[in-house]
């Protein structure tokens, strides 16, 4: 049916094709692409996994008392946490300095509970 060569032809082009089918199932992307090649969504997302987040999930703000919890950890100023320092505790945020840029981590929701003085 088909010559002997075209038979190697037709069975290479199949088993490339095998390859290049179970590259991209399993998410290796093209496999023809150059190694020093990003598009803007590997940029993108590189991006976004590089920099750390802070959640605010308490403040402690009395008089001199100034302590918060962020990511689960309890703070104060001057501490350090996921490679930011601590610079300022407010009733409702958190100041954060950041590769010498300042961030201000608020809370979700603001509950404020004031003490009841009976008499």
């Amino acid at each position: 049916m088909f010559k002997p060569i075209k038979k190697f032809t037709l069975l290479a082009c199949t088993y490339a094709l095998a390859c290049t089918a179970n590259a991209y199932a399993t998410g290796m992307g093209d496999p023809l692409r150059p190694p020093e090649y990003q598009s803007k969504a590997d940029v993108a997302s590189a991006v976004a996994i590089a920099k750390p987040q802070w959640h605010v999930n308490e403040i402690l703000f009395s008089g001199a008392r100034r302590i918060a919890v962020i990511n689960d950890r309890v703070v104060a100023i001057g501490d350090h946490i996921n490679g930011a320092k601590v610079v300022d505790i407010k009733p409702e945020r958190v100041v954060l300095q950041y590769k010498n840029s300042f961030i201000n981590a608020r809370l979700k929701s603001v509950l404020v509970k004031k003490r009841r003085i009976i008499n």
